[in-house]
């Protein structure tokens, strides 16, 4: 709940400058499989899933049939140049409208529907015939940079990363911008309220500190749980 959010913030206040001014992005938590894409000189080399957090599975083949991920970056002549090397962070996911239209093809088939979009995703995803991922309406929303190589500029704030993915031409989910939590919290019931309009399934929020250099500093819980976001 919001006392929780603020707990949060009064966590890792603690382990900042007393006198910095914090501000956020709000991005849906969507409900797919996250992906991990790997572009050398502008070209997609590799697409893996997340799998343990260390080693997930190459679906490159895979992941090449999905219309909304790019096979050269960036998409318009007119994008910035990518660094050398670049590595984001997406969701694969089958918009809910494709989805019914799926599981009418499959009952038109004689074929028994799928239980929910992500189990779609997932086996369509994981398959090892990327014809049968061709078939499927996947689509990538790309919302982070993991990698990118040190000789090239990259944004340095998470609501700039997010336009600058853009500009090279990736699909990102609505996200808002605060440069307050108490004005962030304020929005949240619009978002209750949106989620049901989305073309998407969200299974919450997700809250980021917008300046990436804060991550390193406040590092992570276990093995990948970053301080410096948190899950509504």
């Amino acid at each position: 709940d919001a006392d929780e959010i603020r707990a949060w913030r009064e966590r890792i206040s603690k382990l900042l400058p007393p006198d910095i001014r914090l501000d956020y992005t709000l991005e849906p938590k969507l409900d797919g499989l996250s992906v991990v894409l790997t572009y050398e000189d502008g070209l997609l080399t590799l697409a893996a899933t997340r799998g343990d957090g260390l080693i997930g599975d190459d679906v490159t083949p895979n992941v090449r049939t999905i219309p909304t991920v790019p096979l050269r970056l960036p998409v318009m002549p007119d994008g910035p140049r990518p660094p050398s090397r670049l590595v984001v962070r997406g969701e694969a996911f089958i918009p809910l409208s494709a989805f019914e239209q799926l599981n009418a093809r499959q009952r038109e088939l004689g074929e028994p529907p799928f239980i929910n979009p992500r189990n779609a995703a997932s086996g369509a995803l994981k398959n090892k015939d990327p014809r049968v991922t061709a078939a499927r309406p996947l689509r990538v929303f790309v919302y982070g940079i993991v990698v990118a190589s040190a000789d090239d500029h990259v944004p340095t704030t998470q609501w700039e990363q997010l336009q600058y993915l853009r500009a090279l031409g990736f699909l990102e989910p609505y996200t808002e911008y605060y440069d307050d939590l108490e004005a962030l919290i304020a929005a949240i019931p619009a978002w209750q309220a949106r989620r049901a309009s989305l073309d998407y399934e969200i299974d919450g929020l997700v809250i980021k500190i917008n300046n990436l250099a804060l991550w390193d500093e406040l590092g992570v819980i276990g093995n990948k749980n970053p301080r410096a976001a948190i899950a509504y």
